[in-house]
């Protein structure tokens, strides 16, 4: 008797351990899918997405013609101006890192 009685409850906590587990990875998933579905924004078409680091130009200039920005985004491993993002979802959002180049 005592020993039904034990397979029971090593049933019961294995079925537990595996429920609790598949719900984890189920919000897991969802949250990802979720992350993803809202890289663009639906209103204006901005990226709302954390960028991996902000870069900002500190080099002097000594050309006055030039046109390159002093500040942009690394997004995905490509340079992506701050104008192509929500900048007000990014600064909600995210904690993105600065870069000062000389």
């Amino acid at each position: 008797m005592k020993l039904k009685l034990i397979s029971l409850h090593v049933v019961y906590f294995c079925l537990a351990i595996t429920i609790t587990a598949c719900k984890t990875i189920t919000t897991k998933t969802n949250k990802e899918n979720t992350d993803v579905q809202f890289t663009k924004s639906p209103i204006n078409g901005l990226i709302r997405d954390c960028p991996d680091e902000r870069i900002r130009n500190a080099m002097p200039i000594t050309d006055t013609k030039q046109t390159t920005r002093k500040e942009y985004y690394i997004y995905k491993g490509k340079r992506k101006e701050l104008e192509e993002f929500d900048s007000l979802w990014v600064i909600k959002n995210c904690k993105v890192h600065t870069t000062v180049v000389y």
